[in-house]
Formats: structure tokens, C-alpha cells, sequence
């Protein structure tokens, strides 16, 4: 048995023993049961889900906003869903195991060959690719039936290219690298940052320029292929702000939780330490941040393997750091490829300066605590009652407690299993949460408003969904169910109270103008507004206008057409209408 063989033997036992517990685990109902159990496309073939290549997917929920619709792009993820359907229906089992727990393992062993190209001691990248495979933080690609399908499948495409490129000259071979990286971002966006990366990692590559080249290439046709199916409406508001005072806090907030990953949760941006520039944390993050440059640049001169490690890192985490605005502020599955650089650069700065023959010996039970840390979170995803009590109990934020108690509602009335039995004390606590969210929390009183404007300036409340915001979604979540019982004029009021917290709230103004006239028109801005950034936002403001018979339908449907001319699914509105 040659050395290899047994590192990746040792790589493939300690991944499947420590992810094994997830294998039981039923649907959750954060996404899967949308994108799987209840996806109608999936249910029509394989061959209808490859048309996900030219066209957005709507069937995903955003759960911050209570029911919110977004628009994605990722056609791997609907067409390997679609796979799986075709070839197991709706058994979360079979997903678990050929998406989740199979691909992760499988990227950990693409990962220690990875790793053995730049480090020569085949035991420094045992240890390292080890310590990564068992890492907590991998818990939500690991549990998220969609993140298998999307994000690890995604990356396994994303690990097998940069292994073609390290160890491979052929070209025919190099060509087939650049195809797979184009499939990788099909499946995530992070997969992206594929080039910066490889520019470090390719260093000194006899074909350097001509892999980098073909890399590049496969990244400019994919962002036309993406740009012609939703428009590019990214608004870099606020830039200042987010590359001085928000993207160093979340820098340091995903760092940390890399070596503490402590508070482990689907609602990590909840998590986050967000304070205002110059506040205590801004300036402790600050000084976090520049010191990993400053070590980038100290490593360049001494040992330039350390250097490129950390300089990998910063960029696998770049797209995560919100300078680019998107939906969320921190996912744990963002850190997959950036936790793998941190604890191989730490790994290599140990290897270089103790020198002690014992040191390695410290791996083995740091192992043992991160695997056993990771079976015990499992656990938190066993079914959709558990994954969100434990959500809820973590959170401190009062408007996303009750959009949690919403989702957990939503999943009591459709656990996507026959299997899952509620427990009746957690069930019956819930629903008193969720219909006294107001009154418990005095979110009706002048006092509480007042109080609560101050925060409206925050940077936890501009960027997180915290306070104001998460309020409002909290209360419009409540309307909702009572739209659902019919109680519309308890629901109108409710919906007032959500205005007044956050007056940008989309979906809100949207039923307050199909409900409330003299709401109507005084909202009217903010949602024409949002339309011309989303085509599910336009199809909504299009049904609201039919359904009242108002005369700006037809101006609309003109300009909201030539706005989404390439989106499928709001040319199918518009057949529907007619």
C-alpha cells in the first residue's frame, strides 16, 4: 500500500465517520422543500431543466423577507436536483448521501492532492486536509440539501480543474480544466474568483499566461451568458462604507469563526458584531484585516508558500465581504475554500517555526474536537422543527426570531416527510410566539418606536437585516398569516405597522398598495422602483395592476418587457395574463 493511498484512505474514513450522523436527516425547509419536494420543473425531466442554462429559476425563498421570491441563477444546481429527482424522487436520504456527504468527501480527497502539489511532506497535507474536512463550518454545505446539489457539487467541478491545471500540460486536457471551471459557476458564484486564484497557484508554470488566459476566457463567458439573462442592476452604494467600515468587521467575523467556530447557525449574519465606524469592533477588525495584509506582505520575503496561502485566502473570501452588495452578510458555507487556506497557512507557520518533533501530535485531538463538534451539529438539522428552534434560540435579533417562527409554521404544515412528528409543547410555544410577537414585545407603542428610531442609522441595521428591517419582515409575516385566514382588515393595519419600521420593504408596499387605497399611491415609487432591479418583482407589480384594472398595465408591461426581454419566466407571466 503505497503512502498516498493510505493518506487518502485516513482522509476518507475520519470525513464519512464525522459526517455519517447527517445522513438521517430529513428535510429542513429552508429552500428544500421549495427546490425539490415541491419544484414542479424538476418533476417534468432532466431535458427541461437543461433550459435553466438560458433562464432564471424562481422557486427559491428568501427567508429574511418572509416569503420573498428571488431570482437566481444556478442552472447546475436545478439540473443535478433534477437528477436526483429523476433517480431517487423526494428522498432526502439519497440527496444527503450522493450530493452532500459523497461530493464533500470526494473534495477532500481532490484537496489533499491539491494541497501535496505545494506541500512536500505528505503528513503537513494529511493534517491539513483533515483538520478542513472535518471543520464545523462545513456544516451548512454539508446539511443543505441545495448546497450539495449547488454549491458542493459546484466545487467538486471547481477542485478536479485546478488539479488539471497544476499537474497537467496536455491541451486538450487544459481545455477541459476551463470547460469545468465555466460549470462550476453555473453552480456558484463563488467559483468566480477561480483566475486571482490560479495567478498565485500557477506561479512559475511554464504555460502560465496561456492557462491563466483560457481560465479568464471561461470567466468572461459566463458573466455575458449571466448578464444576458439578468441585467446587471448592482448598485455600489455606499462603497466608501462598505470597503472601510463593513467589509473589515465581516472579514474578521468569518476569521474568527475559522478558529472559534462557536455560535454555528443558518442565521450567521445574525451572529455578526456590527458597529459603526470607529466603534470598538470597527476598530479591532480594522486592525485584524491589516494585519493579515501586513503578513502577506512580511511572508512574500521569507517563505513565499505562507504568503501565497494567505493571499488565496483573502481573495476565496473577497466576493463574501458585501463590497459587492448581495442578500446576505455571512454564510458559513462561504468560508469552505477560505478556511481551507487559513488552516494550511497556519499548518506551514507552525512547520516553519517550532521546531519540536511533537507538534503534530496536537492535530490528533484538535481533529477529534472539531469532528466530534461537527456530529453534534448535525444533530441541529435533523428536521425542520430542530434546525429552526435552535436558529431561534441563538438569535438575539426580535424581527428574526418571528421570521424563523414563520418558516417553522410553514414547515409544520408541509415537512416535505410522512416521518417528522412535531412535538406538541414546542409546537403549541411556537404558535403563541409567533401570534403575540407584538404585544410581547411592545412593538406598537410610541416608546418602543422612538427607541427603536435610533437605530435606523446603524450600520447592523443598514446592512443586516437587524433591528428595523428584520422587524418589519417580523410583523409582515404575521400579516401574511392572517391574509392566509381571511382577517384582511387586522392584516391592513399590521401591514401600517411594518411601513412604519421599514418603509422600503418591497413586498410589503406591494400589499399595502393592492389593499390599502389610501396607502396606494404613496407607496407606488418604492415599488416601481424595485421592479426595474428584479423580473419577479416586475411580475408581481403586473399582477397586482390586472388584478385592479389600473391603467398604467399596459405603459408598464412595454417597459418592464424591453427591461427582462431574456427572461423566461416573465415571458410566461405575460402569456398567462393574456
Amino acid at each position: 500500500m503505497t503512502d498516498k493511498f493510505k493518506s487518502v484512505s485516513i482522509i476518507f474514513l475520519v470525513s464519512a465517520l464525522v459526517w455519517s450522523s447527517s445522513l438521517t436527516n430529513e428535510f429542513t425547509g429552508y429552500d428544500d422543500l421549495r427546490l425539490i419536494v415541491e419544484n414542479k420543473h424538476v418533476e417534468q425531466g432532466v431535458l427541461h431543466c437543461l433550459s435553466f442554462f438560458w433562464n432564471t429559476f424562481s422557486g427559491s425563498f428568501n427567508t429574511a423577507w418572509a416569503d420573498f421570491p428571488t431570482v437566481i441563477y444556478r442552472p447546475l444546481e436545478q439540473y443535478m436536483i433534477a437528477i436526483g429527482y429523476k433517480l431517487w424522487g423526494t428522498s432526502a436520504w439519497h440527496y444527503h448521501f450522493f450530493f452532500n456527504y459523497l461530493v464533500h468527501i470526494i473534495n477532500s480527497v481532490l484537496v489533499f492532492f491539491i494541497i501535496h502539489k505545494f506541500v512536500p511532506k505528505q503528513r503537513l497535507a494529511l493534517i491539513i486536509t483533515c483538520l478542513w474536512t472535518v471543520h464545523p463550518l462545513a456544516h451548512e454545505a454539508l446539511n443543505m440539501l441545495t448546497s450539495g446539489a449547488g454549491f458542493l457539487v459546484a466545487h467538486c467541478f471547481f477542485f478536479v480543474a485546478i488539479l488539471i491545471m497544476l499537474y497537467s500540460s496536455n491541451w486538450f486536457a487544459i481545455l477541459i480544466s476551463a470547460g469545468l471551471f465555466f460549470i462550476s459557476y453555473l453552480g456558484s458564484e463563488m467559483a468566480i474568483l477561480a483566475a486571482p486564484i490560479l495567478a498565485i497557484l500557477l506561479k512559475g508554470d511554464k504555460q502560465y499566461w496561456s492557462k491563466l488566459s483560457l481560465v479568464s476566457a471561461s470567466l468572461v463567458a459566463y458573466l455575458i451568458q449571466r448578464s444576458s439573462i439578468i441585467p446587471n442592476n448592482i448598485e455600489f452604494t455606499d462603497l466608501a462604507e462598505r470597503i472601510l467600515v463593513l467589509a473589515p468587521q465581516t472579514f474578521a467575523h468569518q476569521l474568527k469563526q475559522v478558529f472559534y467556530p462557536n455560535n454555528l447557525s443558518i442565521d450567521q449574519q445574525h451572529m455578526m458584531m456590527l458597529g459603526n465606524a470607529f466603534s470598538p469592533i470597527h476598530l479591532v477588525s480594522i486592525i485584524i484585516s491589516l494585519t493579515i495584509i501586513v503578513s502577506i506582505i512580511y511572508f512574500y520575503k521569507r517563505d513565499k508558500q505562507i504568503s501565497a496561502t494567505i493571499a488565496v485566502a483573502c481573495i476565496s473570501i473577497s466576493l463574501a465581504l458585501n463590497i459587492v452588495p448581495i442578500y446576505t452578510l455571512a454564510r458559513d458555507r462561504y468560508t469552505y475554500i477560505f478556511s481551507l487556506c487559513i488552516i494550511t497557512a497556519v499548518i506551514l507557520v507552525i512547520e516553519k517555526y517550532l521546531q519540536t518533533k511533537y507538534k503534530y501530535l496536537l492535530a490528533i485531538p484538535i481533529i477529534i474536537l472539531m469532528g466530534n463538534k461537527s456530529w453534534q451539529q448535525n444533530s441541529n438539522w435533523s428536521n425542520g422543527e430542530k434546525l429552526w428552534t435552535h436558529t431561534i434560540a441563538n438569535t438575539k435579533d426580535l424581527g428574526a426570531k418571528q421570521v424563523w417562527r414563520y418558516r417553522l409554521l410553514q414547515y409544520y404544515n408541509n415537512p416535505g416527510t410522512q416521518s417528522f412528528k412535531a412535538d406538541p409543547i414546542i409546537q403549541k410555544q411556537i404558535n403563541q410566539d409567533f401570534n403575540n410577537f407584538i404585544i410581547n414585545n411592545n412593538l406598537h407603542k410610541k416608546e418602543t418606536l422612538k427607541a427603536l428610531d435610533a437605530q435606523r442609522n446603524s450600520v447592523k441595521n443598514k446592512y443586516s437585516y437587524d433591528g428595523n428591517k428584520s422587524i418589519a419582515s417580523g410583523i409582515f409575516s404575521q400579516a401574511m398569516l392572517l391574509k392566509k385566514q381571511k382577517e384582511f382588515d387586522r392584516m391592513i393595519a399590521l401591514l401600517n405597522l411594518a411601513y412604519y419600521y421599514h418603509p422600503n420593504h418591497y413586498q410589503n408596499n406591494m400589499q399595502l398598495y393592492v389593499w390599502d387605497k389610501s396607502r396606494s399611491e404613496q407607496v407606488f415609487p418604492q415599488i416601481l422602483s424595485a421592479t426595474k432591479k428584479h423580473p419577479i418583482l416586475a411580475k408581481s407589480l403586473l399582477d397586482s395592476l390586472l388584478i385592479l384594472k389600473d391603467p398604467r398595465y399596459p405603459e408598464l408591461v412595454h417597459e418592464l418587457t424591453s427591461n427582462f426581454k431574456n427572461s423566461h419566466m416573465f415571458k410566461e407571466h405575460l402569456e398567462h395574463a393574456q
